[in-house]
């Protein structure tokens, strides 16, 4: 094998296990909207200025498009329009903290953790949009450039693997959500 086709196969197999996260955070952002629903359409509210029906609307149609986007990462002719939808929902965040920053509303709840409390929007939450736009836009590139590779082997072992490796990563980015929804110490206090 030639180092440059390993290097080839190495990156195909991370875009797996990442269109593997983004599927399965893309599902659990999904879940979590749609159990809370009251939360998400508060957060649609302080984040888009809609009201009423349109702000519920909006946020079971964020939704379907998420859990869409979750479940077509997993199927090879619509991996690249899966992870299309996933970079647009993602940008679309970005856009609307960015908005909320800007417009000085930073306490609002923008629905964006798994957990109750919230901290100020601010860079970390609009970096987070950011990367994961991005990271939609790699798996979709990935998937244009080389259609099917992305499931790289169909094996039960290859599924389980990407599997895996998206809780694992999906654990990860958990973690790191409880820790900045955590408020500051303060001087003196013991955690």
């Amino acid at each position: 094998m030639t180092e440059a086709l390993s290097l080839t196969v190495v990156v195909q197999i991370a875009i797996a296990q990442f269109a593997a996260f983004a599927s399965l955070l893309l599902l659990a952002a999904a879940l979590h909207k749609l159990s809370g629903l009251a939360r998400a359409v508060r957060a649609v509210q302080d984040l888009t200025g809609l009201a009423g029906s349109p702000a519920r609307f909006a946020a079971i149609g964020v939704s379907v498009a998420e859990l869409a986007a979750s479940i077509g990462l997993w199927i090879a002719p619509v991996r690249f329009y899966a992870a299309l939808l996933a970079a647009l929902i993602w940008s679309g965040y970005f856009v609307f903290l960015l908005q909320a920053v800007a417009a000085g509303r930073s306490e609002v709840d923008c629905g964006c953790s798994f957990g109750g409390a919230h901290r100020p929007l601010g860079l970390f939450q609009m970096l987070r949009a950011a990367v994961l736009a991005l990271l939609g836009l790699g798996v979709a590139l990935s998937a244009a450039i080389a259609p099917g590779s992305v499931a790289y082997d169909v094996s039960a072992a290859a599924i389980a693997t990407q599997l895996l490796a998206g809780l694992a990563l999906l654990a990860l980015y958990a973690a790191l959500d409880q820790v900045v929804t955590q408020p500051p110490l303060r001087a003196g206090v013991v955690a």
